[in-house]
């Protein structure tokens, strides 16, 4: 077969036809891509409307084997039981949603739960749904996801898990995984509290369950798991807010301790990016009675972010966790800010075994009506890169700070406030060959305005001062030259008699606190910090003054947020 070479004459012929065609096209496409489209087309009508997710009522507290009958009416409008397990299974394939009516203010005919249903707790105003068959509840959703289980909606003025009037019990015998779990996309769970024996914990988010919202439960009473529980390592940017753990509602607006033997919260096996809490006002979460507040372990989870919740609390409360916050086991770029820290058994925060990158700001640690047991803020084991910003750590009973294990470096403290130890030697403790055995500065001469002395080469330097040679008021920083002498002057004078001071080197992390300079007696008798108070969560505080951040020590960032 031979191939034959085009003529002049056929190019001659093609070329006008190929021109209109490529017009043609072009025209088209330029209609298109402006939005005209063909004459003659609405592209409006072309668009459907999503249909309402379907809502599904449940009007049984009675836990059944599911049968096609479940949630469904009949052609006379009498409603059939929807026991919870058929509910979810409903809802969970169509993304529809799940809620209660309560009798009292029901329609005639409608699907409601009743004081006359068999599982009606009326001291305490709540109906008990549970959890005895085989398997443990479990919410899932269609590619799409957006499940939703809402016992709140239809409560009136139902304002967090004071008045949540729904309870998942799994009993008291160890038979189940879980009370509910989630394998969901873009789900949301509300108002309803869980409790019982479990063998992992009362509500866990696994198999890839992301971007949900969980608001206003309460966990309580769990013997053997954690409260909640998020795993795997596509478990990601959830949030879990307005939450309680290890408390529950008395049924009179006051709160009873009810222990969690596990954690209140345990992210573990690669859960990255989760939120536990929130900044907008009722999005802290309660965390008490736990054998942590908040747990972060194993499986390089990453981002997770804790903020604004109460870890912890005054005696009174009886909310009291073992450990506050306890990072481990590679668990990089934790973020832990602007919670209250207090209270707790022993350490407010524990960073341990292989983990960097942690960023603790803006917290309350301890206070004079709530110390933590332990430490402040306890660090060991070949820890980097943790960065502890503006935080007010107080009260605690073994020490403020203490940084642990030749392997430790470059953890850093800047712009805290560290006071009521006991004493210096207890504010900051570096020790056992961490942070390189950088040594703090040293003081030559100073007044209430000039304070000069030296310190390591190319170091930077925060200065502090309180009246017992702790690290109560933050007073600057400054970085000095290779000659390591410095001269720091204020102006405005310095707050208290005592000055103290730490060096940063970037390649080792912060010093313990230098000996106190006195440079005058304080007027007053000598107090431990500030009158006690309070708060919700201690108010964020600027970045400290004197050297750039972003330059410096690169992984700190600005403010962690």
């Amino acid at each position: 077969m031979f191939l034959r070479h085009p003529t002049a004459a056929s190019f001659a012929l093609a070329l006008p036809v190929a021109l209109a065609l490529s017009v043609a096209i072009a025209a088209f496409g330029a209609l298109a891509f402006f939005g005209g489209g063909l004459p003659g087309i609405d592209r409006s009508r072309t668009a459907r409307a999503q249909p309402e997710p379907p809502t599904f009522f449940v009007n049984t507290t009675v836990d059944e084997e599911i049968t096609p009958e479940h949630c469904t009416t009949s052609d006379e409008g009498v409603v059939s039981p929807c026991p919870l397990r058929a509910a979810l299974e409903r809802a969970s394939r169509s993304d529809g949603v799940v809620r209660a009516r309560w009798c009292e203010q029901a329609e005639e005919d409608e699907p409601c739960l009743g004081e006359d249903d068999p599982n009606h707790d009326a001291a305490l105003g709540k109906w008990r749904f549970p959890v005895g068959l085989e398997f443990s509840h479990v919410v899932t959703s269609s590619q799409r996801g957006g499940t939703v289980v809402d016992f709140a909606a239809d409560i009136p003025g139902w304002s967090g898990p004071a008045d949540n009037r729904v309870v998942l019990d799994a009993g008291l015998v160890e038979q189940q995984e879980w009370v509910l779990a989630v394998e969901a996309l873009n789900f949301t769970l509300r108002g309803f509290d869980l409790t019982g024996a479990v063998q992992v914990a009362a509500l866990t988010l696994r198999l890839d369950s992301a971007n949900g919202l969980i608001e206003g439960l309460a966990v309580y009473d769990v013997l053997g798991g954690s409260g909640y529980h998020f795993r795997d390592d596509e478990t990601s940017d959830n949030r879990l807010i307005g939450s309680w753990c290890g408390v529950r509602s008395d049924g009179a607006g006051g709160m009873v301790a009810a222990p969690v033997e596990g954690s209140c919260v345990d992210l573990t096996i690669g859960a990255s990016g989760n939120t536990i809490g929130g900044t907008a006002p009722g999005e802290g979460n309660r965390l008490c009675n736990a054998s942590d507040g908040v747990r972060v372990t194993s499986g390089e989870g990453r981002g997770n972010l804790i903020t604004g919740n109460q870890i912890g609390d005054v005696p009174e409360a009886n909310c009291a966790n073992f450990i506050g916050v306890w990072v481990e086991d590679e668990s990089p770029e934790t973020r832990i800010i602007d919670n209250d820290i207090v209270g707790n058994a022993r350490h407010g925060v524990l960073i341990d075994d292989f983990t960097f990158l942690t960023h603790i700001e803006g917290n309350r640690i301890g206070s004079a009506e709530a110390p933590n047991g332990g430490f402040g803020v306890r660090i060991n084991n070949l820890v980097k890169r943790t960065a502890i910003v503006s935080n007010t750590i107080s009260h605690n009973e073994e020490g403020g700070v203490r940084i642990s294990g030749g392997q430790s470096l470059q953890n850093v403290l800047r712009g805290n406030s560290i006071f009521a130890h006991g004493g210096n030697d207890k504010a900051i403790i570096i020790d056992r060959g961490s942070n390189g055995d950088i040594s703090p500065p040293t003081f030559s001469t100073g007044d209430g305005r000039i304070i000069t002395g030296r310190a390591c080469s190319l170091c930077f330097i925060e200065f502090f001062s309180d009246p017992n040679g702790e690290a109560l008021v933050f007073e600057g920083g400054m970085q000095v030259s290779n000659t390591g002498i410095f001269r720091f002057e204020k102006p405005n004078g310095f707050t208290h008699g005592l000055v103290t001071a730490t060096s940063i080197d970037p390649e080792a992390g912060s010093s313990m606190l230098s000996l106190p300079f006195r440079y005058r007696d304080d007027p007053t008798p000598t107090p431990l910090g500030p009158p006690p108070t309070h708060t919700p969560r201690p108010p964020a505080t600027a970045t400290p003054e004197g050297f750039a951040v972003g330059a410096f020590l690169p992984w700190l960032g600005n403010s962690g947020r």
